[in-house]
């Protein structure tokens, strides 16, 4: 690896740990892996020289796969945390979409209630003033009877008048 890799590498694993809203691994464990990567990083490994020892006496690139093993590990807990939100955000959202159709289901059957009570009453009061009319109807022809009575009866009194008149004025 080369000296830019390397530091990309690790302003990569340190943006993870401070993307991740909760640890994800203990402190102990934090800083053992701070000096697995102090480790890792603290002597860049060409790739000419990655089968040659360091002077603990242990290859370089042991120490890089180390690191690599921690980065992996953390990458890992990284995607499970993130798979454990998504499956914990789905569940939510399938929750509130079901609250949400249980809260329509409920205000769709009281408005269909409103609906069934206005039409009720619409009927009713259709009924009523056909009930009315047919009421109004009727006394209308029985006031145009009676208003035919009294104009027959108006003209046999004129003609009884009419009549009484000319006997008195032939007497």
């Amino acid at each position: 690896m080369h000296e830019d890799d390397g530091g990309m590498e690790l302003d990569t694993v340190h943006a993870v740990r401070k993307a991740s809203p909760i640890g994800f691994t203990s402190t102990r464990e934090n800083e053992r892996l701070e000096n697995n990567q102090v480790r890792r990083w603290s002597a860049p490994v060409d790739e000419d020289e990655g089968a040659e020892s360091s002077p603990c006496g242990c290859s370089r690139k042991q120490v890089d796969t180390s690191g690599e093993a921690a980065a992996n590990l953390q990458l890992t807990r990284l995607r499970a945390r993130m798979h454990a939100i998504v499956i914990d955000t789905q569940r939510e959202t399938h929750k509130r979409e079901k609250q949400l159709t249980l809260e329509t289901t409920i205000q769709v059957a009281a408005l269909e209630q409103k609906h069934a009570v206005a039409t009720t009453r619409l009927a009713h009061q259709a009924a009523n003033s056909a009930a009315q009319v047919e009421k109004l109807q009727a006394e209308k022809q029985e006031l145009q009877a009676c208003m035919q009575a009294q104009q027959e009866r108006l003209k046999q009194l004129e003609l009884a008048l009419g009549g009484k008149q000319i006997v008195d004025a032939s007497r």
